[in-house]
């Protein structure tokens, strides 16, 4: 959005500039904690480019959405400005192409090379609300009198899972179908059954698992390192 269009709305307190091109503009100075990776937080924000058209935001679901610090669910520059925020801030982040998606493009809607403005408001913090020996299960959504899961319960996933080094490394919307679960089996990631000791039926999940209760030493494949953390963002289907 035009530095004008912007100023009319809001007050900018000040402004930091970044060697690589990123700028991040104050409305509001929170006081909470700073971020850090593996921070879950719930933001609202919204994406334009330079011509001012909106191609991203939260305003459609009503509601502040989650999002991971430091595991590229969006793009490198988004980390990067975040890792100098904190609780309650409200900033305009101007992400130059080369932070935001460079010479890819979104078909309709984001051109390739295309700068990005983005308005994010840091509303809180959130805690798991399930941890075990490092496995942490954040609760999206869940549906009212949904069923717990119990040893043995057959279910459908879809999910993304993300390495440190390899975001998205998997997907079951890329592989065109869901994933096939049985709560407690010996083939799921033992931090997977740790996990879905807390879910329920529809849930919607996120699951940090630390490389010990994941693949360990011997890592998986070229999708993760050897004593690598991952990550799910999990959907289970209804009973």
């Amino acid at each position: 959005m035009p530095k004008e269009d912007i100023e009319t709305i809001h007050t900018v307190s000040d402004s930091v500039s970044f060697d690589n091109g990123m700028i991040i503009r104050y409305f509001k100075h929170g006081t909470g904690d700073s971020l850090r990776k593996d921070d879950v937080v719930n933001i609202d924000y919204s994406c334009r480019l330079k011509d001012g058209t909106v191609f991203d935001s939260n305003d459609k679901i009503g509601h502040p959405i989650p999002f991971l610090v430091g595991w590229m669910m969006q793009t490198k520059g988004w980390d990067l400005a975040f890792n100098t925020l904190r609780v309650g801030d409200e900033v305009e982040i101007f992400l130059p192409a080369a932070l935001a998606r460079g010479d890819k493009s979104v078909q309709g809607t984001v051109p390739p090379n295309s700068d990005n403005w983005i308005r994010v408001s840091i509303v809180e913090k959130l805690e798991p609300q399930f941890e075990l020996d490092g496995v942490k299960v954040f609760l999206v959504e869940r549906e009212n009198k949904s069923r717990k899961l119990k040893l043995g319960d057959e279910v459908q996933i879809e999910f993304i899972a993300y390495s440190e080094s390899k975001p998205r490394y998997s997907s079951s919307f890329e592989n065109g179908s869901p994933f096939a679960l049985k709560i407690g089996s010996a083939s799921n990631l033992p931090g997977l059954n740790m996990a879905m000791e807390f879910a329920h039926f529809g849930d919607m999940i996120w699951v940090f698992i630390p490389s010990k209760h994941a693949f360990g030493a011997k890592g998986s494949v070229d999708n993760v390192k050897p004593n690598e953390d991952i990550f799910f963002d999990i959907l289970i289907a209804e009973e």
